[in-house]
């Protein structure tokens, strides 16, 4: 059974509103992950010119009677934000804590403005940025408009360079999978997953409609169930050419700065994993002469009637 624990009242006023930011994280409880949330929470306060609204969502409340939160409560409240523990506790399958923010979005459509307000579900290794935020806002109408969503990036630290969490193939932006809007290039990865969406009111009515909105109906996407519950609308009538409509900016040959965000427990890092988080973001986006692409397509087709 699922319980609210109302942590702290909001403070709206006092501050320029520019959007509302409905945000849900989802933590099932270990004691090393509050020093991932810790990361995440501290985030989340450097967000400027909007209302937060957050809610992490656990198995447990020992976030709460531990007194992790109260100190996070409180800056929230200073800020005008607002801070709530929501526990779903006795769930048949342990990893279906990750579908509760599903409960929110209609609640939340409910008074949602157009283009001014925002549903966030994030796990809780994700540091969205302030700058990760505007990247977001900055892009989502061009690219809406052309039923295209701004994608993200995952990286961890490794050895004080950059590591690329999901690419774990060469990018060649200039011939696949790319289109040019106006005089900007997007670029959609090969695998668009960040373990997390952002959804405007129009997206979010469209999720909701979806078939990746339920558990059972998003299995049309070969991934794991705590996976599709971070897809949104990736492989929702995706261009076929794209095939997914999460793309980022590619700016003098490379992603957005922008458009990466830490993976902050560094997991795949600390474990040495031998295919993920290795590439660096130079090694990942490159170029290809004609002659490279045509060799490049014919091994692909080669190793396809092998």
């Amino acid at each position: 059974m699922a319980r609210n624990l109302h942590l702290g009242p909001g403070a709206f006023q006092g501050i320029q509103m520019v959007s509302r930011i409905e945000v849900h994280i989802v933590s099932h409880f270990r004691e090393d992950r509050t020093t991932q949330l810790h990361i995440v929470l501290d985030a989340m306060l450097g967000w400027k010119n909007c209302i937060v609204a957050a809610t992490i969502t656990s198995n447990v409340d020992t976030y709460e009677t531990s007194g992790f939160l109260r100190p996070y409560i409180d800056q929230f409240e200073r800020r005008g934000h607002n801070l709530t523990l929501n526990v779903a506790s006795g769930l048949a399958n342990p990893r279906m804590l990750t579908w509760e923010h599903k409960k929110f979005v209609n609640t939340w459509l409910e008074s949602a403005s157009p283009g001014e307000d925002f549903f966030i579900y994030i796990e809780d290794d994700i540091a969205l940025t302030h700058e990760n935020i505007t990247y977001f806002i900055r892009n989502i109408q061009t690219l809406k408009s052309k039923k295209l969503i701004p994608g993200f990036i995952r990286y961890e630290k490794k050895d004080n360079e950059i590591r690329l969490v999901d690419v774990m193939n060469t990018e060649y932006w200039q011939r696949d999978r790319s289109i040019s809007i106006g005089s900007q290039i997007y670029h959609s990865n090969l695998n668009p997953y960040w373990a997390g969406f952002i959804l405007d009111r129009d997206l979010a009515k469209e999720y909701t409609e979806s078939r990746s909105f339920s558990p059972i109906d998003s299995e049309f996407v070969p991934w794991n169930i705590q996976e599709r519950s971070a897809m949104g609308l990736t492989y929702e009538d995706p261009t076929p050419r794209l095939r997914s409509r999460m793309v980022i900016p590619i700016i003098q040959g490379r992603p957005d700065p922008d458009c990466l965000v830490w993976h902050c427990s560094n997991s795949y890092s600390a474990d040495n994993h031998p295919v993920v988080a290795t590439l660096t973001v130079d090694a990942a986006y490159r170029t290809e002469t004609l002659v490279e692409h045509l060799g490049r397509k014919a091994k692909r087709l080669l190793a396809k009637r092998a």
